[in-house]
């Protein structure tokens, strides 16, 4: 099953809502993603956690509390870890899986992340050519 991975933004924008406060309003949207683009759907709503819908129906998986150190990538890690499970069929115990590492991921816990002895981390800077990404480049 592949899935679209979409934020809170995108979701409320695709949508053309106001909020997604409530269930009567996110099983709705829920649904319409998957009609538009006929894939599974997982929402990500920050601390409110994910809805999702795989075509087996519609399921919310709350936030494990955090303390927040950083929220940037968050996002991202919950997709790797859909397309790492991608084989694994129960997806209410597969955004439980992602949501327990996102939360040690915001809260600094980086140790899940690989770092290599003598790299830097890699840095963005303007480098001055524009081009089908803009002017930023990698250094």
């Amino acid at each position: 099953m592949n899935f679209l991975v979409a934020s809170e933004k995108f979701a409320l924008q695709a949508c053309a809502l106001a909020h997604l406060a409530e269930e009567p309003d996110r099983q709705p949207c829920i649904r319409q993603l998957r009609q538009r683009y006929g894939h599974g759907v997982v929402v990500t709503l920050g601390e409110k956690g994910v809805i999702a819908d795989d075509g087996q129906g519609y399921c919310r998986v709350p936030a494990y509390p955090a303390r927040t150190v950083d929220t940037t990538a968050a996002g991202d890690i919950l997709s790797v870890c859909m397309i790492l499970l991608h084989e694994y069929p129960d997806v209410p115990a597969k955004l439980k899986l992602a949501n327990t590492i996102v939360s040690q991921f915001i809260e600094g816990q980086r140790a899940l992340i690989p770092s290599f002895a003598g790299s830097r981390p890699a840095r963005y800077k303007r480098s001055g050519r524009d081009g089908p990404l803009g002017t930023t480049g990698l250094v």
